[in-house]
């Protein structure tokens, strides 16, 4: 697979974002002060309260869920290709990757991947091929239904 090149409306819409932005400090604060927004709202919601959003219903949880993928994919998004800006925390990261992984097998029990989860992540969402490892690592029923596309 190829890199995005930008031609289609849709790709590689985050760093087209970001490099409009010409200095990464207006973004990153605009981004934080998301986040934060968005964790406040979080903390203080019922899980179990049922919201609308794009046409869908579904949990508050499910919800914040969504987010958290959703934005650990922008964020390795952001700094693909760069090693002088941090990319997601470990714990976003391990919480993407389940998540991921929970809605591609439909079960809370996660097979077993010896992938990182970055590289898994961007290889599930075809941010990039995977190796001829990586695919080996990957059980069969997840490989079949390559890409998942995410975020």
């Amino acid at each position: 697979m190829d890199a995005p090149t930008g031609e289609d409306p849709v790709d590689a819409l985050i760093p087209r974002l970001a490099a409009a932005y010409e200095d990464p400090a207006p973004l990153i604060f605009h981004l934080d002060d998301l986040g934060s927004a968005a964790a406040r709202a979080v903390r203080d919601a019922d899980p179990d309260r049922l919201v609308e959003t794009q046409g869908m219903v579904l949990s508050a949880g499910d919800f914040a869920d969504a987010y958290v993928l959703e934005w650990t994919l922008h964020h390795l998004d952001l700094v693909e290709g760069t090693t002088s800006r941090p990319g997601p925390s470990a714990a976003s990261l391990a919480r993407a990757r389940g998540l991921l992984i929970r809605v591609i097998t439909g079960s809370g029990d996660a097979p077993l991947i010896d992938v990182p989860d970055a590289d898994l992540l961007r290889i599930l969402t075809r941010r990039r091929d995977p190796s001829a490892e990586e695919l080996a690592a990957l059980p069969p029923r997840i490989a079949q239904g390559l890409p998942y596309p995410v975020g």
